[in-house]
């Protein structure tokens, strides 16, 4: 399993790099431009975005070899690069993510954590003047361990799985603090695919809620 979600995760980083066109440029000085790359408020003079966010990862399911031991809250840690393309209406971007939540009541079942490499595609809605809304789904290859009696061999605490995110970065326009602007990051977290040894380790959704500041 281990191999097969690698090699998913492999492939779909190699599109990345098929989206790196060059700026349009205006076909006269003077013209009236159409592309909303030159008019928008928010990208200037680059089509990078670079954004880091802390927050909370809220509770969740977890299942290890089919047995539920729930999650409790735990510290989140999210930081994204963004590559706009298509007249700046989707993006494409690379994200981590980093959190290590205890499991069962009182943390006393032990604990997972996490540590996503993945990929987003993204979504840019202009509401407003003032407001953008980027809805997104995320991909990533997911390394962390699993700690827990429930294990086969809890020698070991090792794991590696498929981690499927959903977020929605929402993102006050024309705010900004030595060049920063904050935004807020809301979504879901999940794995529906992962392993320990021999023993399956899939969890979520856990709603997670996060805010940052992003560069462009």
């Amino acid at each position: 399993m281990k191999q097969a979600i690698l090699i998913v995760f492999l492939a779909l980083a190699a599109i990345f790099p098929l989206f790196s066109e060059e700026k349009p440029t205006p076909a006269s000085t003077g013209s009236v431009q159409n592309n909303a790359y030159e008019q928008s408020p928010l990208l200037g003079d680059t089509e990078l975005e670079f954004s880091g966010s802390f927050g909370i990862l809220g509770p969740g399911p977890v299942f290890i070899s089919g047995n539920r031991v729930d999650s409790n809250p735990a510290l989140l840690a999210r930081f994204q690069l963004d590559k706009y393309f298509m007249a700046d209406r989707i993006a494409l971007g690379l994200f981590y993510n980093q959190s290590a939540p205890s499991i069962g009541a009182d943390g006393k079942g032990g604990s997972i954590s996490m540590n996503d490499l993945g990929l987003a595609f993204k979504l840019r809605w202009d509401v407003a003047s003032w407001l953008m809304l980027k809805p997104g789904l995320g991909l990533a290859y997911r390394l962390g361990t699993v700690r827990s009696n429930l294990l086969s061999d809890p020698s070991s605490s090792f794991a590696s799985g498929l981690g499927l995110n959903f977020g929605l970065e929402v993102k006050p326009l024309g705010l900004k603090i030595y060049e920063l602007s904050p935004y807020f990051d809301f979504g879901v977290i999940s794995q529906p695919l992962g392993s320990h040894g021999q023993d399956s380790v899939t969890y979520g959704p856990m709603f997670y809620f996060a805010a940052g500041f992003y560069y462009l």
